[in-house]
């Protein structure tokens, strides 16, 4: 399985800015990613410290550090991320970062996205002449969300990435004739990537986060 974002460096391009040149900017940057085939969890924090009206920020620590679901997360030596965490274990809907900043403001960041535990298209059979629509296991899409279907195929190295735009409530997605055109006729892997962002404002501090849910994949078979 290819990881097909590369966390906090690649994921977040969003500064905010306000109406105060000489005010102090603070940013929070938050990324969770899970992967249900190994069980395994990824979060990243960056906090960052800036003056309005000007790009960027230089990237700070907590001094109480940054928390996720409770659990105290390791520092990085790192420029543009300040803090990770790697752990095993099911899948939550709801991931919890909290934070201290240098006056000792505390602050608390919650996002929720459910999982995709299965999908299908009804058929292990598809072809790239004919339209297909996908079901999943899980929740409707929500306002924010988006799915990476990435086909993967079994024999060789080619990877057909392709990435829809959700609606709030959609519990299927339609693939015209011409999107299955995309995929060559041969064996597949395919695994979905649930991924939503949400941007707010903590009392000052803007703060945007990313979670992806990678689901476990599946095989299928497409003909002309």
């Amino acid at each position: 399985m290819k990881f097909i974002f590369l966390g906090l460096v690649s994921v977040f391009l969003w500064q905010a800015c306000s109406d105060s040149a000489a005010a102090r900017r603070r940013t929070a940057e938050c990324y969770v990613r899970y992967d249900a085939l190994d069980g395994q969890w990824l979060s990243e924090v960056t906090l960052r410290e800036g003056v309005d009206g000007q790009s960027g920020g230089k990237a700070v620590e907590s001094p109480t550090g940054v928390r996720y679901q409770n659990v105290l997360m390791r520092t990085l030596p790192f420029k543009d991320i300040t803090y990770r965490l790697e752990q095993a274990g099911g899948y939550t809907a709801t991931h919890k970062f909290e934070w201290q900043d240098s006056d000792e403001k505390k602050y608390r960041f919650e996002m929720d996205m459910p999982a995709m535990t299965g999908f299908t298209f009804g058929t292990k059979n598809l072809s790239n002449k004919q339209p297909a629509s996908l079901r999943w296991d899980g929740a409707p899409l929500e306002r924010n969300e988006s799915v990476v279907f990435m086909w993967e195929s079994t024999d060789g190295g080619l990877t057909v990435p392709m990435e829809i735009t959700g609606s709030q409530g959609m519990d299927h997605i339609d693939f015209p004739a011409a999107q299955m055109a995309k995929i060559p006729a041969g064996n597949w892997s395919l695994y979905l990537v649930r991924k939503k962002q949400v941007k707010r404002d903590l009392d000052g501090t803007q703060t945007v986060g990313v979670v992806e849910y990678y689901s476990r994949p599946d095989t299928f078979s497409v003909q002309n």
